[in-house]
């Protein structure tokens, strides 16, 4: 799964692979559980965090996974990460 977040100034971030988001402290933190699954546990990993203060919203992205899907060719397709701009200053990337 992947959500997209939407930054204070209109800035967007896509997080790819992830199961689910929690609040920690000031961050906002997307984890990758094991197998897919949305439980957080001590093997989950952590992909991205966002200062809390800087959500506007977070949307699921749910890929089409027909056969005939087209593919996204339009820049402005929110399934394109580069579409999205750079990531803002607020983001913490785990590697």
């Amino acid at each position: 799964m992947s959500y997209q977040v939407l930054l204070s100034g209109d800035r967007r971030q896509l997080v790819e692979g992830a199961d689910a988001y929690v609040q920690e402290g000031p961050l906002t933190t997307f984890f990758q559980g094991r197998d897919g699954r949305a439980v957080l546990d001590s093997w989950s990993r952590r992909l991205a965090s966002f200062r809390t203060a800087d959500i506007v919203s977070v949307r699921l992205v749910v890929p089409d996974l027909g056969a005939n899907a087209p593919l996204a060719d339009e820049p402005s397709d929110p399934r394109l990460p580069w579409a999205l701009g750079a990531g803002p200053p607020s983001v913490i990337a785990y590697p």
